[in-house]
């Protein structure tokens, strides 16, 4: 939504560059190589949960990820003092935070506390 439609030629170019590093014609290909790997809902362990964290020495206070959060609907993130900060009780781990940060400044690790949300 950021970036307008133009998005999708960009999406396409690196998904075709993908498959290519991948040695694979097509994502059918890719598809036919994760099959064995998927299984069902009742098979996850849901005890493990993560959390966002923040390297304060690489975020430069940019707040995509806040409004990466914002926008996904868990409000975990918030900007203080030009750096994000996390608040671990709404965090679900859910890694969105991650994927947009230009800085790789934000990685997971499993949560302290257990207490689910």
């Amino acid at each position: 939504m950021w970036h307008g439609v133009q998005i999708i030629e960009s999406l396409t170019e690196g998904l075709e560059n993908y498959l290519q590093r991948q040695g694979v014609s097509s994502p059918a290909d890719i598809k036919v190589k994760a099959l064995p790997s998927i299984g069902v809902w009742n098979d996850l362990d849901l005890s493990w949960r993560m959390a966002a964290s923040i390297d304060d020495e690489r975020c430069d206070g940019c707040g995509i990820c806040a409004k990466a959060c914002y926008s996904g609907g868990y409000q975990a993130i918030v900007m203080e003092n030009k750096s994000a900060r996390i608040d671990n009780l709404k965090c679900d781990g859910c890694g969105l935070c991650v994927g947009v940060c230009p800085r790789e400044a934000i990685s997971m690790r499993q949560r302290q506390d257990q207490n689910p949300l």
